[in-house]
């Protein structure tokens, strides 16, 4: 009887978890830098509606890069051609200086979210992130990525 009721909480559990629709990280910074005219370009395709789904921004990066913030522009291009633009400055350390990141050894990593709850119709999506680093280049990044995820079943 304990095992029934146990395999009916972990069923309930899990048909609360998200889907993953989308996932891909750029790990394609030459000398860990992201030049500033270097816009990074995600495109994805959703196969069905989806009522409900978090688009999430990843961004890895050394341990102590020498900056507290990033400035990004995000573009959200929708399938039928219509765009929408979200500003984001990235914090990763807090006021008092302490990161902001989930760090392992060297390595960092932020995880924000760009969209929570939004309706994604059928179709072609294109997510372009542009670089505002007031400089030729952002250093010591290793890898940024985007993760969109069907909350809606």
């Amino acid at each position: 009887m304990k095992r029934l009721l146990l395999f009916f909480v972990l069923i309930a559990f899990s048909s609360c978890e998200k889907t993953t629709v989308f996932s891909e990280t750029l790990k394609n910074f030459s000398d860990n830098r992201w030049q500033m005219n270097d816009a990074k370009t995600f495109e994805f395709e959703v196969k069905k509606d989806i009522a409900s789904a978090d688009i999430e921004l990843l961004f890895s990066h050394i341990i102590d890069p020498q900056y507290q913030n990033v400035p990004l522009m995000v573009t959200i291009t929708n399938p039928d051609g219509t765009v929408g633009e979200i500003y984001l400055n990235l914090q990763l350390k807090d006021s008092s200086g302490k990161t902001m990141s989930e760090c392992m050894g060297d390595i960092c990593d932020l995880r924000v979210d760009l969209k929570e709850g939004i309706a994604l119709t059928k179709g072609k999506y294109k997510i372009t992130v542009h670089n505002g680093f007031p400089d030729k280049y952002l250093p010591n990044v290793l890898a940024l990525g985007i993760e969109v995820k069907d909350k809606s079943k």
